[in-house]
C-alpha cells in the first residue's frame, strides 16, 4: 500500500516544496493569509482565548512553520483564528489545485494520538496549556481539514487529531487525556474515517471505516477557491462540563498517520475558547485592531454566553494612551455611564468609536476597554485594545521611466508608500484599475499617469514616460558569384540612424564591427559557398540578423595564342586573363631561333611586341608556386 501511495503522491504536480522547518513568517495567496511568526503564548492568549478563561504554561511541540494564524474570507466558516498542520502553513492556502499537496517535515508523531488510531503517526503539531474556567462549561469551535480526502477514506492513512482534556470531571472522577473532539451527540472521534462523503476512497477498503453515517458534517472542497485541502468538516464545537475556578490542562494535537506525505490541518476559531460569561473584543474597519487618526472606525463587541434570559449591565474601564473625547469619540456618555446593557435574549452589544484628527503628529496611541470577570474566579480582567496610528500623507513609487524597442511591452508597477490600505488605482482614466499597467505602443514618446487613493481618501498621482525606439533594418547587397581571388563589394542598403553600430560576419570566423555603413571590399581565398550576415543596433534596439550567401569559384589563367598590336583599340597587348590575381608571375618570350626577346618578373599584361616583327614566338610563364605554362603566341599587324 505504501508503494502505491508514494507513486500516487509523486505523480502529482507539487504546488509547494519545502525541505525543512525554516521559519517563514508570512505567506499570502488567494483569499486567506497565514502567519507563523506569532509565539505560541500569543496564539493562545491573543487569538484563541475568549471570555471567562485564564491560561498559563503555554507550550508547543512541532515544526515552527506548522502552526500560526489564518485570516481572510474562505469557505471554512471562520474568518480568523489558529491553524495547526502536519506540514507547512502555506499548504492551506487556496485554491484547491493539487489533490496531493503535502510536506513531510520530518517531525515525530505523538503517543496519545497513536493510541487513538493504533497506527504510526508522523509530523505531529501539539499546542498545550493550563486554564481556569469561570463557569461550568468549556467550549471552542474548530474545523478539521485534510488532503487524505477523498482518496484515502477508509484506508490506514486516517490522519488524526484530538483535544485531550485533563482535570476534574464534575460528574465524578477525572478527565485523563479525554478527547472532546467528538461527532455531535456521539462518543465517536472526528477523523477521516468517521466524517467523510459516505463513500470508500479509491485507496481504502470497505472494512477500513467504523461508520460512514456522518457525511452531513463533511464539505467537499474539490475546486475550491480559498483553501487547498480537498475536504473538511463543517464548523464543529468541542464542549465539556468542568468545575468552575479549577485548574485544567488541554492538549490540542494533530498528526499524519501511516506516513508523513499528505497534510492535514485543524482550524481553531478566534476567541472561541470560552467558559460562558461576558467577553469584549475589538475590530477596526481595516479588519484588524488598527485605525488611522481621522479615518475609519472601530467596533467593540461585548458578548455573553450561557443563560441570556435576563437583563445584564456591564461597566467597562477606559484606558490606554489616547484621550477619551479628544483623540476619539466620547465613550463615557451612555445612559448609565461607561456601561453596556444586554437585554433579555441578547448575546451581543456593539460599541462604535471614531478616531479624531488633532493635527499633531504623535506616536501610536491606544484605546483599551476592560471589563471584570463576573463569575467569581480570581483571574485577570478581560480587555480589548484598539491602536490609533498617525500615518504620513500618501506617497507613491512607480517603475522608473524607461525605453523599449518597437514591438516590445512595458509593465509599470506602482507601490503605495504610507497612507492606509486598501488602495484604489486609476491609470489614464481607467485603462487599468490594478497596481500594474502593461503597454505596447508604436514608435514615439508617451506619458502615462497613475492616480492612487487610500481608504481614507488621500490622493497621490505621478506621471511616467516611455520612449519607444525603432528597430533598424539590416539589409545589404553582395554579388552572387566571384572568383576566388577577387574582391567582392558588400553594400549596406538598410535604414539605420547615423549612430548605429554594425556587426558583420563574413564567414569562416571573420567578424567586423563598427559604426560605418560600408561599402566593404572583401576577398575570400577559398572557393565554395560563404554566408554573410549583419546585425544593426541603434539606441539599444537590434535588428533581426540578415543572412545572404556568395559563391566563390576558382579563377583560371586564360592565355591567348595571338594578339594584334596594330595601333587600333583592341588586342594591343599580350593579355593573360586573371594574371592580376597571382603574385610575381615570371614571363619569358623567345623567337623561333631561341633568342629571348622579352622578360618580366611580375608580368601584368604590359608586353605589346613593339620590338618584334610579325611572326610566331614561344612563351614560358612560371608562377610563384612553381607551376609553369608554355606555348606559341603569334603577332599579327
Amino acid at each position: 500500500m505504501k508503494i502505491f501511495r508514494t507513486l500516487f503522491f509523486y505523480k502529482r504536480i507539487f504546488v509547494f516544496i519545502f525541505t525543512g522547518c525554516v521559519l517563514f513568517p508570512n505567506f499570502t495567496q488567494s483569499q486567506i493569509t497565514v502567519n507563523s511568526s506569532i509565539t505560541p503564548t500569543n496564539l493562545v492568549q491573543n487569538v484563541l482565548l475568549g471570555g471567562g478563561v485564564s491560561v498559563s504554561n503555554v507550550t508547543y511541540t512541532g515544526c515552527p512553520t506548522c502552526r500560526g494564524t489564518f485570516q481572510g474570507t474562505s469557505n471554512i466558516g471562520m474568518t480568523n483564528g489558529i491553524l495547526l498542520t502536519t506540514g507547512h502553513l502555506s499548504i492551506a492556502i487556496g485554491p484547491n489545485n493539487n489533490d496531493a499537496a503535502g510536506d513531510d517535515v520530518g517531525q515525530p508523531g505523538d503517543a496519545d494520538l497513536q493510541a487513538i488510531v493504533g497506527n504510526s503517526t508522523y509530523d505531529a503539531s501539539v499546542l498545550e496549556f493550563d486554564f481556569i474556567p469561570s463557569s461550568d462549561t468549556i467550549k471552542f469551535n474548530y474545523v478539521f481539514a485534510s488532503e487524505e480526502y477523498p482518496e484515502f477514506v477508509c484506508s490506514e492513512y486516517n490522519d488524526v487529531f484530538a483535544f485531550f482534556l485533563t482535570g476534574q470531571n464534575p460528574s465524578g472522577g477525572n478527565y485523563t487525556n479525554t478527547n472532546i473532539a467528538l461527532i455531535p451527540g456521539t462518543t465517536i472521534s472526528v477523523a477521516i474515517n468517521s466524517v467523510n462523503n459516505g463513500q470508500v476512497g479509491s485507496w481504502g477498503t470497505s472494512g477500513g471505516c467504523t461508520s460512514l453515517s456522518y457525511s452531513n458534517y463533511y464539505i467537499d472542497n474539490t475546486g475550491g477557491a480559498t483553501i487547498q485541502y480537498d475536504g473538511f468538516t463543517k464548523v464543529l464545537t468541542a464542549i465539556a462540563p468542568v468545575v468552575k475556578c479549577t485548574s485544567y490542562h488541554i492538549k490540542i494535537a494533530i498528526a499524519d498517520v501511516g506516513d508523513g506525505v499528505l497534510d492535514s490541518g485543524v482550524f481553531l476559531d478566534a476567541h472561541s475558547f470560552t467558559s460562558p460569561g461576558v467577553n469584549v473584543t475589538a475590530i477596526s474597519s481595516t479588519g484588524d485592531s488598527t485605525m488611522a487618526e481621522g479615518c475609519g472606525a472601530a467596533t467593540y463587541f461585548f458578548t455573553r454566553s450561557g443563560v441570556i434570559d435576563d437583563t445584564l449591565s456591564i461597566c467597562y474601564q477606559i484606558g490606554g494612551t489616547a484621550t477619551n473625547g479628544i483623540d476619539y469619540t466620547d465613550l463615557s456618555g451612555s445612559p448609565i455611564g461607561s456601561c453596556v446593557t444586554f437585554l433579555p435574549g441578547q448575546d451581543t452589544v456593539i460599541l462604535s468609536i471614531n478616531p479624531k484628527w488633532d493635527g499633531v503628529f504623535e506616536p501610536t496611541e491606544t484605546i483599551t476597554l476592560t471589563i471584570p470577570q463576573l463569575l467569581g474566579c480570581d483571574t485577570v480582567p478581560i480587555s480589548a485594545t484598539i491602536y490609533i496610528l498617525n500615518v504620513d500623507s500618501l506617497q507613491i513609487s512607480v517603475t522608473n521611466d524607461s525605453v523599449i524597442c518597437n514591438g516590445e511591452s512595458k509593465t509599470f508597477t506602482v507601490t503605495p508608500l504610507d497612507g492606509i490600505a486598501p488602495y484604489t488605482y486609476n491609470w489614464d482614466n481607467g485603462a487599468s484599475v490594478n497596481n500594474t499597467y502593461t503597454v505596447s505602443p508604436p514608435v514615439g514618446v508617451y506619458n502615462y499617469t497613475i492616480e492612487v487613493t487610500d481608504s481614507c481618501g488621500n490622493f497621490a498621482s505621478k506621471e511616467v514616460a516611455l520612449t519607444v525606439n525603432p528597430i533598424p533594418t539590416s539589409l545589404f547587397t553582395l554579388p552572387d558569384l566571384i572568383c576566388d581571388l577577387q574582391d567582392a563589394q558588400i553594400s549596406y542598403t538598410g535604414d539605420a540612424p547615423s549612430n548605429s553600430t554594425y556587426l558583420w560576419n563574413f564567414g569562416g570566423g571573420s567578424v567586423l564591427s563598427g559604426t560605418g555603413q560600408g561599402p566593404y571590399m572583401i576577398n575570400w581565398q577559398q572557393p565554395g559557398i560563404s554566408n554573410v550576415s549583419l546585425a544593426v543596433t541603434s539606441l539599444s534596439c537590434t535588428s533581426t540578423t540578415t543572412t545572404d550567401s556568395i559563391e566563390i569559384v576558382i579563377c583560371p589563367l586564360i592565355i591567348p595564342n595571338v594578339f594584334t598590336p596594330n595601333g587600333d583599340v583592341a588586342n594591343q597587348y599580350f593579355v593573360i586573363k586573371n594574371i592580376e590575381y597571382y603574385n610575381n608571375p615570371h614571363l619569358l618570350i623567345y623567337n623561333r631561333w631561341g633568342n629571348k626577346v622579352f622578360e618580366s618578373n611580375n608580368y601584368q599584361n604590359e608586353w605589346n611586341g613593339s620590338d618584334c616583327s610579325d611572326g610566331t614566338y614561344y612563351y614560358v610563364l612560371i608562377l610563384e608556386d612553381g607551376t609553369s605554362y608554355h606555348g606559341i603566341i603569334t603577332i599579327l599587324r
